[in-house]
């Protein structure tokens, strides 16, 4: 079996692309070339968001501060503030 097709059985059985690098001796970078090339479609899990910031910017809108304040508070840029107000 070829590298690309033992990288492709290998993700469609479940193993992770950390997991095929270290297997196969190649980077993981590698990996997510050859399923970005070889399967262009797939579905990938969304983003999860850590942050509170978004969640105290509102809180602060809500409360009457300007955007220019709240991210001089929060140590984040105002084009942030902004995009997170309501």
């Amino acid at each position: 079996m070829n590298r690309t097709a033992d990288i492709l059985s290998r993700f469609d059985a479940g193993t992770s692309a950390m997991a095929i690098a270290a297997a196969l001796d190649v980077s993981e970078g590698y990996v997510y070339g050859v399923l970005r090339r070889e399967r262009p479609n797939r579905k990938r899990k969304p983003r999860r968001r850590t942050s509170r910031k978004p969640e105290q910017i509102q809180a602060l809108a809500k409360a009457g501060a300007d955007a220019n304040r709240i991210a001089k508070m929060l140590g984040c840029s105002k084009a942030y503030v902004y995009r997170w107000m309501l």
